[in-house]
């Protein structure tokens, strides 16, 4: 589980940022977050197979966030196979009318097919239909209505359990031969022996191990729709528009400040808080001095409220690999700017 920036800019690119797209690489499988403009490009410098992209999840319906998404769709037709299955995308209402009318006016021809899902608004509260709730056999997806100048969404997914590790040392012991017992045993089922001994698979499995869930949220400055849906997670991606004193400005136009970001990770106990979507004017600005602040002031400032130093600034390309928790030889993210196929 890896979640890779391809886009850290807010409003519009910079000479070193993009703007909002996130690709999460799963099992065999991508999930996009947003679509600036110029992703194309982006996922160019990645090993990724753009064909392997499945699902997009679509935050809300400002240009930074959508403009690169019909080039994509084309992208995706021109590598895959016609008998992909259907990409499936998910967004505010408006969003199927957007992409239909788009594509008929430029005349494009996508040979593979996609279905649309709109998530419906209800008066600014949480509310997730049977239909917009997206998952297979490996992950669960959630949306949350965040606050935004538009409806805006943001994203939970979750792994499922996995089963506990099959101690093979154990099965012998108890006189499991290698073969289809050890399947049934790691599926929970005893076994009766020969002899009529049974083998518990409590015995010989360990206890269940425990999902990873990543939060990526969109444009927003009040985020408990998804408090709970969102506690415990490994990685929080959230935005930080703008440095602490223009606090009331981040407000009125439904954006966050780095200190915002840390309260809402430390109110769902996310382990690691990644900072992303940041104003131009802080462009070039990490360390040093600057009129406007610096990426650095931002990182302190999530920290302190976050109360843990687990902060990472996202640039373009920086990828953060998610541990499973019970692995102890490894903290529970790793940062490369590098990206392993």
């Amino acid at each position: 589980m890896q979640v890779v920036f391809l886009g850290t800019s807010s409003s519009m690119p910079t000479i070193s940022r993009n703007t909002s797209c996130i690709a999460l690489r799963l099992d065999g499988t991508i999930y996009m977050f947003d679509c600036g403009e110029g992703v194309q490009r982006q996922l160019h410098r990645t090993p990724f197979r753009q064909k392997s992209i499945d699902s997009i999840f679509i935050t809300h319906m400002h240009g930074d966030h959508i403009f690169g998404l019909p080039g994509l769709l084309c992208m995706i037709g021109m590598t895959a196979s016609p008998s992909k299955r259907p990409i499936e995308i998910f967004g505010p209402e408006g969003l199927r009318q957007w992409i239909r009318t788009t594509l008929k006016l430029c005349h494009a021809q996508i040979p593979i097919k996609y279905v649309v899902h709109e998530l419906v608004l209800q008066e600014w509260v949480f509310m997730l239909l049977d239909c917009y709730r997206h998952e297979d056999d490996k992950y669960v997806v959630v949306a949350g209505l965040l606050k935004h100048t538009i409806p805006c969404w943001g994203y939970v997914v979750q792994e499922r359990p996995h089963a506990g590790r099959f101690n093979v040392e154990r099965a012998m012991e108890a006189g499991v031969r290698p073969g289809p017992m050890y399947a049934m045993l790691q599926q929970g089922r005893d076994v009766t022996l020969r002899d009529g001994t049974v083998v518990k698979s409590a015995d010989v499995v360990g206890p269940q191990r425990q999902g990873r869930k990543v939060v990526i949220l969109g444009d927003t400055s009040d985020s408990r729709s998804l408090l709970v849906a969102a506690r415990g997670a490994d990685v929080v991606v959230h935005e930080a528009t703008v440095t602490e004193h223009e606090a009331d400005f981040a407000v009125d136009r439904g954006h966050s400040t780095a200190s915002m970001a840390g309260r809402f990770a430390h109110s769902i106990n996310a382990n690691t808080l990644v900072l992303t979507h940041f104003s131009g004017k802080l462009e070039g600005a990490y360390y040093g001095t600057s009129d406007n602040g610096t990426i650095k002031d931002l990182i302190t400032a999530a920290s302190k409220s976050f109360g843990k130093n687990s902060v990472i600034a996202a640039h373009d390309l920086t990828a953060v690999t998610i541990c499973r928790k019970e692995d102890p030889a490894f903290p529970a993210h790793r940062t490369t700017s590098s990206f392993s196929t």
